[in-house]
């Protein structure tokens, strides 16, 4: 593994989540050599693949909202989006967390977070090390938030081994993959007025992630632990769809669909060329800050999309894909 592995900017993560009760109880198995991990039986949460997706965008910082707190940073991804309508400026107003990363030869670190605009260090956490079979790295990380006279701070510290490697079997397929086990403490304290308490701790968390060459984000994670601020008592299970489609695969693809005009003005137009694969594709539109804007399940030659009403103008990214694998994605111009 190297920083080819890492995300880039442009790179779009999609992840399948795992029924609750089978993942609470899903073995990680044992650590060592040429190990054989199946997995092929895992149920997606929420009924279909396709409604048990979370999608990330990674982003260029410098073209978020808070990226000039964190100029050190060279990567930046947008969770937890959501969009109100604002009584002040009577349009709908879109907002995200933003989290923050360092990317470099060591692996690739959290820096920093906007929570709703509420900026916050996060120093210096490396949830994807570069490391060989057998190696290991340490890591302190400190979250600190500040309202009025009261500072919040979270400590964390992580140990990371790299303990096993073989293959794994996913429904989204085979893969040659490295076993991260990662472990997690992390203590809560509040400090008001000069006086400190310590209000938690926690002790108990911990990760298994598999990587795997070019796949850019973990092919299997099993964890239980504050990552990404969502704290979580029970086990959790997510599986990647493989979202890095070689060149050649995607000009093939391409040619099985006509996406026009693109730019577009008002309507989207799809034909599909090859009649014998109509079935169960699917279209998402994503805008410049990775969030989903319009989802549309089983598309059909000679449909037509209205996104007049949907689009503003701008640059989009959109996907094609069918049974939880991304088919082809491209960039989108609205005019």
């Amino acid at each position: 593994m190297d920083t080819t592995d890492l995300p880039d900017i442009g790179t779009i993560q999609v992840s399948v989540k795992v029924d609750s009760l089978q993942g609470s109880t899903l073995n990680p198995g044992n650590s060592g050599e040429n190990l054989i991990w199946d997995f092929s039986n895992l149920l997606p949460c929420c009924g279909t693949v396709e409604t048990s997706t979370d999608t990330i965008k990674w982003l260029n910082p410098q073209t978020t909202p808070n990226g000039q707190n964190f100029i050190s940073s060279n990567l930046s991804d947008a969770m937890n989006c959501y969009t109100y309508h604002s009584h002040v400026t009577h349009n709908d107003e879109l907002v995200c967390n933003y989290f923050y990363y360092i990317k470099n030869t060591d692996g690739l670190f959290i820096n920093g977070i906007a929570e709703q605009g509420n900026v916050v260090i996060y120093q210096n956490y490396n949830f994807f090390p570069l490391i060989l079979y057998g190696d290991s790295t340490e890591d302190n990380a400190r979250i600190t938030k500040i309202n009025d006279d009261t500072l919040f701070s979270t400590f964390f510290s992580y140990k990371s081994i790299a303990d096993s490697w073989g293959t794994i079997t996913t429904p989204a397929g085979q893969f040659n993959a490295i076993r991260i086990f990662t472990t997690e403490s992390v203590f809560d304290s509040i400090y008001i007025n000069g006086s400190d308490f310590q209000t938690n701790v926690s002790n108990n968390n911990y990760y298994y992630r598999w990587y795997s060459k070019g796949i850019k984000s973990p092919v299997l994670e099993i964890y239980k632990g504050l990552w990404h601020l969502k704290k979580t008592n029970q086990q959790k299970t997510i599986y990647s769809i493989d979202n890095n489609t070689s060149i050649n695969s995607q000009i093939l693809q391409k040619n099985l669909f006509k996406i026009y005009p693109n730019p577009v003005f008002n309507t989207l137009n799809i034909s599909i060329i090859n009649q014998k694969i109509i079935d169960n594709y699917n279209l998402i539109i994503y805008n410049n800050l990775g969030c989903e804007v319009l989802k549309i399940n089983n598309i059909y030659n000679n449909q037509s999309i209205d996104l007049e009403q949907v689009l503003v103008k701008g640059f989009y990214y959109f996907i094609i894909f069918n049974d939880g694998k991304i088919i082809f994605s491209d960039k989108l111009i609205k005019l």
